[in-house]
């Protein structure tokens, strides 16, 4: 399964990237919002897992482009961020339609608990044989 990872904190992202891989994904990466939706609009991945609070523009945004294209309107999206107000965020996101949440830090189970949650049916497992 393609994972495609968007947070412009490089050191975060370079081992959220990791532990990924490790369990079996193929993952994208980007600290870029603007390269994010390039990757996601080339690449197709299952799972997008972005940061909500970027320099260029926000999570949010790259949600909102994402649900408004055909190609990746469908496409799972987990916001992330570390900032106060988690709640206020989680909430802007859901009416988005964001699929998932997480609040840095946050645990590598709670990580893999989410994707296995947003893709019911199938396992870890059957996942990381499906990248």
């Amino acid at each position: 399964m393609r994972i495609l990872l968007i947070d412009d904190d490089a050191a975060f992202l370079g081992v959220l990237a990791l532990i990924l891989k490790e369990v079996g994904f193929t993952v994208d990466s980007t600290t870029s919002a603007q390269e994010g939706l390039k990757l996601a609009w080339e690449n197709h991945p299952k799972l997008i897992i972005s940061d909500i609070r970027m320099p260029d523009f926000d999570g949010t945004s790259i949600l909102r482009a994402l649900r408004t294209d055909e190609a990746t309107a469908s496409t799972k999206v987990i916001l992330m961020t570390g900032y106060a107000s988690p709640e206020l965020k989680a909430s802007k996101g859901r009416e988005l339609g964001a699929d998932g949440f997480l609040e840095k830090p946050f645990s590598t189970e709670r990580l893999l608990e989410m994707i296995k949650t947003l893709c019911p049916g199938e396992t870890i497992e059957d996942l990381r044989k499906s990248s």
